[in-house]
C-alpha cells in the first residue's frame, strides 16, 4: 500500500495535496457540466426542428397570452443583465462579444455555463467571481 494515497494525516504532517482519486473526481465533474449542457441544447434544437413550427408563429401565439408576455420580458431582461455583467467582467471586447453571442443563441444555458466557469475560476473569491481578473 506504499503507492496508495493516505486518507489520514498525522500530527505535524505537511502533506497538503489531496489524494489523487479525489482530485481526479473533482476535475472530471467539470467535464460533465458542459456535456449535459450540450445535450440539453441539442435536444431543444432537435425538438424545434422536428415540430416544424416557425419561430415567428411560435412567438406570435406566445405573445398573445398574458403569461407569454411576462415570460418573454423576463427572459430578455435576464439575458440583458447577464450580458451587461459579462461585458463588464471580461477583460477583452472579443471575449465579451463571444459570450453575448452565446447568450443570444443559447439563452440561459450560456448564462449557466458562464456562471459555472466563473465560479471555477474564482476559487472561492466573491470579488474575483463578480469582478473578474481585471477589476
Amino acid at each position: 500500500m506504499s503507492g496508495s494515497p493516505s486518507l489520514g494525516t498525522h500530527r505535524g504532517a505537511t502533506n497538503t495535496t489531496p489524494p489523487t482519486f479525489a482530485h481526479g473526481l473533482t476535475e472530471s465533474k467539470w467535464l460533465v457540466i458542459p456535456a449535459l449542457t450540450l445535450a440539453m441544447l441539442l435536444t431543444v434544437m432537435a425538438y424545434a426542428a422536428a415540430s416544424g413550427t416557425s419561430f415567428n408563429s411560435a412567438m406570435s401565439s406566445m405573445w398573445a397570452q398574458p403569461w407569454g408576455m411576462a415570460v418573454v420580458v423576463d427572459v430578455y431582461a435576464g439575458l440583458i443583465l447577464a450580458g451587461a455583467w459579462i461585458a463588464w467582467r471580461e477583460p477583452t471586447i472579443i471575449r465579451a462579444g463571444g459570450w453575448c453571442l452565446a447568450l443570444a443563441l443559447a439563452g440561459n444555458i450560456a448564462t449557466c455555463m458562464y456562471v459555472l466557469l466563473a465560479l471555477r475560476a474564482s476559487e472561492g473569491s466573491a470579488q474575483l467571481f463578480f469582478c473578474g481578473q481585471n477589476r
